[in-house]
């Protein structure tokens, strides 16, 4: 199988639920295989990070980027809504060290506030997509 085939086999892994209080996330199918759940650990930074609803959708997100764009496949892009951008930010305080980066990185070239949630998300983003593009590939060359 090529990496285009088993991004798209581990996406139809995937499901969307909902949560009592109506939120909606996605999670991993009780009958995936052990190499998918291998694959969203492995996006979790192999074990460093809790579950976090980000990390499945970023997943879940370069999965389809590949499944489209196949070899040519590019990270999914940030949130456009700055809302989103707070919400993704707040939900664990470790994710400030990727603001930390870009202000590193970029210092002063940044304009806003909200480029610079827009840039770390970004980074985010890129990170998790390069696990699962890594990963995929590592699994196709077995």
């Amino acid at each position: 199988m090529d990496v285009q085939d088993l991004a798209n086999e581990a996406a139809s892994y995937f499901e969307k639920a909902t949560r009592e209080d109506g939120s909606e996330y996605w999670r991993v199918q009780n009958d995936a295989p052990e190499w998918v759940r291998s694959l969203v650990y492995a996006a979790h930074d192999n074990g460093e990070l809790l579950p976090d609803d980000h990390r499945y959708r970023f997943t879940i997100e370069a999965l389809w980027n590949i499944v489209g764009d196949g070899k040519d496949a590019e990270p999914p892009e940030a949130d456009i809504y700055t809302s989103d951008l707070l919400t993704w930010i707040a939900s664990n305080l470790n994710r400030q060290a990727y603001a930390d980066e870009i202000i590193q990185e970029y210092g002063s070239l940044i304009q806003n506030f909200n480029a610079l949630l827009t840039l770390a998300q970004q980074l985010e983003k890129d990170e998790v997509f390069d696990i699962v593009l890594d990963f995929l590939r590592e699994k196709a060359d077995e």
